[in-house]
C-alpha cells in the first residue's frame, strides 16, 4: 500500500522521501556514537552501515507484513544475529 501510495501520488513523494533521510541520519548519527564510543569497530563508513541497517528494518518491516504466518521474534533474533556477525 505505502509503494502504490509513493507511485501513485507524486504529492506524497516528499513524505516519504524525508522519512526515509531523516531516519538513515538518526542511523547514521547513532553508529558514529556508537564508534566514538569505541562500542563498535567496523571498517565500513558510518553512512554505508545506516543504509545497511535501515534497508534490513524495512525488509523485515515488509517480510512481518506479508507472511501472516511469520513469528516475529524469530525475524528479530535471526536479523540481529546476521547483523552482528558482520559487523564483527
Amino acid at each position: 500500500m505505502l509503494n502504490s501510495i509513493y507511485h501513485q501520488h507524486p504529492e506524497y513523494r516528499d513524505l516519504f522521501d524525508n522519512v526515509t533521510h531523516n531516519v538513515i541520519r538518526i542511523f547514521k548519527e547513532s553508529v558514529d556514537e556508537f564508534i566514538y564510543k569505541k562500542e563498535l569497530d567496523i571498517n565500513i563508513s558510518p553512512n554505508k552501515m545506516a543504509l545497511f541497517l535501515f534497508t534490513n528494518i524495512k525488509g523485515f518491516i515488509n517480510l512481518w507484513m506479508t507472511l501472516s504466518d511469520s513469528d516475529v521474534d524469530e525475524i528479530i533474533d535471526a536479523n540481529l544475529e546476521a547483523i552482528k556477525q558482520i559487523i564483527n
